[in-house]
Protein backbone atom coordinates (compact mmCIF):
# COMPACT_ATOMS: atom_id res chain seq x y z
CA UNK A 1 0.00 0.00 0.00
CA UNK A 2 1.33 3.42 -0.96
CA UNK A 3 0.24 6.88 0.03
CA UNK A 4 0.08 9.88 -2.27
CA UNK A 5 -0.48 13.58 -1.75
CA UNK A 6 -3.17 15.12 -3.96
CA UNK A 7 -3.53 18.87 -4.47
CA UNK A 8 -7.02 20.23 -3.87
CA UNK A 9 -8.33 23.73 -4.53
CA UNK A 10 -9.60 25.45 -1.34
CA UNK A 11 -13.29 24.88 -2.10
CA UNK A 12 -12.66 21.21 -2.91
CA UNK A 13 -10.57 20.78 0.25
CA UNK A 14 -13.47 22.12 2.29
CA UNK A 15 -15.86 19.75 0.50
CA UNK A 16 -13.62 16.79 1.41
CA UNK A 17 -13.52 17.78 5.07
CA UNK A 18 -17.30 18.30 5.12
CA UNK A 19 -17.86 14.81 3.67
CA UNK A 20 -19.45 16.20 0.50
CA UNK A 21 -16.73 15.05 -1.92
CA UNK A 22 -15.80 11.41 -2.56
CA UNK A 23 -14.42 11.60 -6.11
CA UNK A 24 -11.74 13.52 -7.96
CA UNK A 25 -10.74 13.62 -11.61
CA UNK A 26 -7.11 13.92 -12.67
CA UNK A 27 -6.01 14.57 -16.26
CA UNK A 28 -4.22 11.67 -17.97
CA UNK A 29 -0.81 12.82 -19.12
CA UNK A 30 -0.06 12.44 -21.96
CA UNK A 31 -3.59 12.48 -23.29
CA UNK A 32 -4.69 9.26 -25.05
CA UNK A 33 -6.10 8.95 -28.53
CA UNK A 34 -9.85 9.01 -29.04
CA UNK A 35 -10.13 5.24 -29.45
CA UNK A 36 -8.87 4.42 -25.97
CA UNK A 37 -9.59 0.86 -24.83
CA UNK A 38 -8.96 -1.14 -21.64
CA UNK A 39 -6.22 -3.68 -21.18
CA UNK A 40 -5.52 -5.90 -18.17
CA UNK A 41 -1.89 -5.78 -17.15
CA UNK A 42 -0.23 -9.22 -16.77
CA UNK A 43 0.22 -8.89 -13.00
CA UNK A 44 -3.44 -7.84 -12.54
CA UNK A 45 -2.30 -5.27 -9.98
CA UNK A 46 -2.56 -2.17 -12.11
CA UNK A 47 -5.31 -0.57 -14.08
CA UNK A 48 -3.88 0.05 -17.52
CA UNK A 49 -5.34 1.43 -20.70
CA UNK A 50 -4.08 1.30 -24.27
CA UNK A 51 -4.85 3.98 -26.81
CA UNK A 52 -4.44 2.96 -30.41
CA UNK A 53 -3.35 5.79 -32.65
CA UNK A 54 -5.01 4.37 -35.77
CA UNK A 55 -6.03 0.73 -35.57
CA UNK A 56 -6.16 -2.01 -32.94
CA UNK A 57 -3.02 -3.49 -34.50
CA UNK A 58 -1.26 -0.15 -34.93
CA UNK A 59 1.02 1.90 -32.66
CA UNK A 60 -0.22 2.10 -29.08
CA UNK A 61 0.45 4.05 -25.91
CA UNK A 62 -0.06 2.42 -22.53
CA UNK A 63 -1.46 4.55 -19.72
CA UNK A 64 -1.06 3.39 -16.11
CA UNK A 65 -2.18 5.55 -13.17
CA UNK A 66 0.23 6.37 -10.38
CA UNK A 67 -2.52 5.43 -7.90
CA UNK A 68 -4.00 2.00 -7.27
CA UNK A 69 -7.14 0.74 -5.54
CA UNK A 70 -6.27 0.34 -1.86
CA UNK A 71 -3.68 3.14 -1.86
CA UNK A 72 -4.10 6.05 0.54
CA UNK A 73 -4.27 9.69 -0.45
CA UNK A 74 -3.86 12.74 1.72
CA UNK A 75 -5.10 16.21 0.98
CA UNK A 76 -2.49 18.84 0.15
CA UNK A 77 -3.83 22.32 0.82
CA UNK A 78 -2.66 25.71 2.02
CA UNK A 79 -1.60 25.66 5.66
CA UNK A 80 0.49 27.39 8.29
CA UNK A 81 2.09 26.62 11.65
CA UNK A 82 0.98 28.42 14.79
CA UNK A 83 3.35 31.29 15.63
CA UNK A 84 3.53 30.26 19.29
CA UNK A 85 2.34 26.66 19.47
CA UNK A 86 4.21 24.76 16.77
CA UNK A 87 2.06 21.69 17.44
CA UNK A 88 -0.95 23.54 15.99
CA UNK A 89 -1.53 23.45 12.24
CA UNK A 90 -3.89 26.02 10.75
CA UNK A 91 -5.64 25.42 7.44
CA UNK A 92 -6.91 27.74 4.74
CA UNK A 93 -10.48 27.85 6.14
CA UNK A 94 -9.05 29.06 9.47
CA UNK A 95 -9.65 25.78 11.29
CA UNK A 96 -6.87 24.23 13.35
CA UNK A 97 -5.64 20.80 14.31
CA UNK A 98 -3.27 20.00 17.17
CA UNK A 99 -0.67 17.40 16.19
CA UNK A 100 1.45 16.29 19.17
CA UNK A 101 4.49 15.49 17.00
CA UNK A 102 4.33 18.57 14.78
CA UNK A 103 6.95 20.54 16.70
CA UNK A 104 9.37 17.60 16.53
CA UNK A 105 8.73 17.16 12.81
CA UNK A 106 9.40 20.86 12.29
CA UNK A 107 12.67 20.85 14.22
CA UNK A 108 15.17 23.02 12.36
CA UNK A 109 12.52 24.39 9.99
CA UNK A 110 11.44 28.02 10.29
CA UNK A 111 8.13 28.46 8.51
CA UNK A 112 6.82 31.65 10.06
CA UNK A 113 3.16 32.43 10.65
CA UNK A 114 1.96 32.67 7.05
CA UNK A 115 0.20 30.39 4.63
CA UNK A 116 2.33 27.78 2.88
CA UNK A 117 1.62 26.57 -0.62
CA UNK A 118 -0.31 23.32 -0.75
CA UNK A 119 2.48 21.81 -2.85
CA UNK A 120 4.71 21.88 0.23
CA UNK A 121 2.34 20.27 2.72
CA UNK A 122 3.84 17.34 4.63
CA UNK A 123 1.79 14.17 4.92
CA UNK A 124 1.88 14.31 8.72
CA UNK A 125 0.29 17.78 8.62
CA UNK A 126 -2.68 16.69 6.49
CA UNK A 127 -6.14 16.75 8.05
CA UNK A 128 -7.86 14.61 5.40
CA UNK A 129 -6.88 11.06 4.45
CA UNK A 130 -8.81 8.62 2.27
CA UNK A 131 -8.55 5.16 0.73
CA UNK A 132 -8.98 4.74 -3.02
CA UNK A 133 -11.86 2.33 -3.69
CA UNK A 134 -12.11 2.57 -7.49
CA UNK A 135 -10.39 4.05 -10.52
CA UNK A 136 -11.84 4.36 -13.99
CA UNK A 137 -10.92 6.25 -17.12
CA UNK A 138 -13.34 8.44 -19.01
CA UNK A 139 -13.78 11.65 -20.90
CA UNK A 140 -14.59 14.33 -18.36
CA UNK A 141 -17.66 15.32 -20.38
CA UNK A 142 -19.08 11.81 -19.84
CA UNK A 143 -19.47 12.34 -16.08
CA UNK A 144 -22.84 11.23 -14.72
CA UNK A 145 -25.13 13.33 -12.58
CA UNK A 146 -24.43 11.02 -9.62
CA UNK A 147 -20.66 11.34 -10.04
CA UNK A 148 -20.90 15.13 -10.38
CA UNK A 149 -22.52 15.19 -6.94
CA UNK A 150 -19.72 12.96 -5.62
CA UNK A 151 -17.32 15.63 -6.87
CA UNK A 152 -18.67 17.90 -4.16
CA UNK A 153 -21.12 19.97 -6.20
CA UNK A 154 -23.44 21.67 -3.74
CA UNK A 155 -27.10 22.42 -4.38
CA UNK A 156 -30.03 24.23 -2.80
CA UNK A 157 -33.76 24.02 -3.37
CA UNK A 158 -35.25 27.11 -4.97
CA UNK A 159 -38.21 28.00 -2.73
CA UNK A 160 -40.02 29.61 -5.65
CA UNK A 161 -39.99 26.56 -7.91
CA UNK A 162 -39.11 23.66 -5.62
CA UNK A 163 -36.34 22.68 -8.06
CA UNK A 164 -32.71 22.07 -7.16
CA UNK A 165 -30.11 24.57 -8.37
CA UNK A 166 -26.47 23.54 -8.45
CA UNK A 167 -23.12 25.24 -7.96
CA UNK A 168 -22.20 28.89 -7.60
CA UNK A 169 -23.76 29.78 -10.97
CA UNK A 170 -27.14 28.27 -10.12
CA UNK A 171 -27.13 25.63 -12.85
CA UNK A 172 -30.00 23.27 -13.57
CA UNK A 173 -27.87 20.12 -13.15
CA UNK A 174 -24.83 18.98 -11.19
CA UNK A 175 -23.06 18.13 -14.46
CA UNK A 176 -23.38 21.70 -15.73
CA UNK A 177 -22.13 23.01 -12.39
CA UNK A 178 -19.20 20.61 -12.51
CA UNK A 179 -18.35 21.83 -16.02
CA UNK A 180 -18.10 25.37 -14.61
CA UNK A 181 -15.82 24.15 -11.84
CA UNK A 182 -13.62 21.96 -14.04
CA UNK A 183 -13.09 24.64 -16.70
CA UNK A 184 -12.33 27.22 -14.02
CA UNK A 185 -9.59 25.01 -12.57
CA UNK A 186 -8.22 23.41 -15.76
CA UNK A 187 -8.93 26.02 -18.42
CA UNK A 188 -11.89 26.67 -20.68
CA UNK A 189 -12.59 23.70 -22.95
CA UNK A 190 -11.00 21.12 -20.68
CA UNK A 191 -14.35 19.60 -19.73
CA UNK A 192 -15.14 18.67 -23.33
CA UNK A 193 -11.56 17.76 -24.28
CA UNK A 194 -9.80 15.95 -21.43
CA UNK A 195 -9.49 12.25 -20.67
CA UNK A 196 -9.09 11.67 -16.95
CA UNK A 197 -8.63 9.16 -14.19
CA UNK A 198 -11.84 9.24 -12.13
CA UNK A 199 -10.80 8.30 -8.60
CA UNK A 200 -13.35 7.40 -5.95
CA UNK A 201 -12.31 7.31 -2.30
CA UNK A 202 -13.62 7.04 1.24
CA UNK A 203 -12.33 9.04 4.18
CA UNK A 204 -10.08 7.38 6.74
CA UNK A 205 -9.76 8.85 10.22
CA UNK A 206 -6.17 9.05 11.44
Amino acid sequence: MKHHGLLFQPEMARANVAGLKTMTRRVINPQPADDIRPWDAPNKKVLAWISSLKHSYGPTTVHVPKWQVGDLIYQKERWRVGSVDRNTIWYDDNTAKVLPDAADNLAGKFLGNKNKLSLFMYSWAARFWAEIISIKVERVRDISEADALKEGIAFVIDPATGWAIYGTEGRSSAVRAYQDLYDRINGVGGFDRDWCWAIQYREMKR
